[in-house]
């Protein structure tokens, strides 16, 4: 029996988001501090029996992302009618917290299945696989961000007003990036498919309100790529607390994440969700500022580590 491993890293939202899943502009760093790691043999069941499992929804959990990822897979390039699967997964990502944990197994499950069957997927491909897997498979609402981040890795700059186009994303320096640390609360949050669901359907029935902040995201998004690639810290930091306090008009926050970004904003720091809650990103002026904020979080019993870049685009091993 041989086995096929790979993995795939966690994202930040940086800029942007939640604008992915409207046409909007989005910058996002993927971060090599945690990783979901998923291994694939051939010792379990027929792939046809995992996806009649998944059609009656008697999946849950990682069988369910994994199968997911193969169901996607299955539909463009086919498995053998004799093909079976046996995904393991193991993850380190802080789990309900915003930062594409579930999407880093689905990507990470079709990297190995890609190298078990001897497919090339591009970055490109792989992203909507991933993105297939979880609207298409799973009903999970969901923008392209977290998918094309993982699938393509690094700092990237993502317009989706021009969807999976060759021009649509471009990787930035990550030295350009300001001091920065992720500070998240240990209990686990919502699924961030429940907490889009609203807001989605609130665009789609016209609310002026949503619709107008979504125009927006993109606008600050540019203001703050702007400002990052001409060196203007003071004006990117602004930008990452207003797309956060446009996010709130719109949005219903819990006490606790507003909490968790008044502790960063308390000492000087600029502060947003990184995802869809449960953690923040938070951005310095400077070093001495960014060791003022892992005090006040530690203060408050807050896990934190300071992101740095994962390496673009990593393939599976066998």
């Amino acid at each position: 029996m041989q086995a096929f491993s790979a993995h795939a890293h966690p994202r930040l939202g940086i800029l942007g988001n939640p604008s992915d899943g409207y046409g909007g502009r989005v910058l996002s760093l993927t971060f090599s501090e945690f990783r979901a790691q998923v291994e694939l043999s051939d010792s379990g069941p027929q792939a046809s029996e995992l996806f009649e499992q998944l059609d009656a929804g008697a999946l849950a959990g990682i069988d369910a992302l994994t199968t997911a990822a193969a169901r996607a897979f299955d539909r463009t390039h086919p498995l053998p009618s004799t093909t079976r699967l046996c995904f393991s997964a193991e993850t380190n990502v802080p789990r309900q917290a915003g930062l594409a944990g579930s999407s880093a197994i689905v990507t990470a499950a079709l990297r190995a299945l890609s190298t078990a069957r001897g497919v090339r997927l591009s970055p490109m491909e792989l992203a909507r696989l991933a993105w297939d897997a979880e609207t298409r498979e799973l009903g999970i609402e969901a923008g392209p961000q977290d998918r094309v981040a993982q699938a393509h890795g690094g700092l990237l700059d993502m317009d989706f007003s021009k969807p999976w186009g060759d021009d649509s994303f471009r990787h930035l320096d990550p030295a350009l990036l300001p001091p920065m640390l992720v500070a998240w609360d240990p209990s686990p949050g919502s699924p961030s498919g429940d907490v889009h669901d609203e807001v989605r359907a609130r665009y789609e029935g016209g609310d002026a309100e949503v619709r107008q902040a979504m125009e927006r995201f993109p606008q600050i998004a540019t203001e703050g790529v702007q400002a990052l690639e001409s060196g203007d810290r003071s004006r990117f930091l602004l930008c990452m607390n207003a797309n956060f306090d446009l996010r709130a008009e719109i949005w219903s926050l819990s006490e606790r994440d507003l909490e968790l970004i008044a502790i960063g904003r308390e000492v000087g720091c600029a502060t947003k969700f990184p995802g869809s809650g449960g953690a923040i990103l938070c951005a310095a002026p400077d070093a001495e500022h960014l060791a003022r904020a892992e005090e006040a979080y530690a203060s408050r019993g807050l896990p934190t580590i300071r992101p740095s870049a994962a390496a673009p685009s990593e393939e599976a091993t066998s």
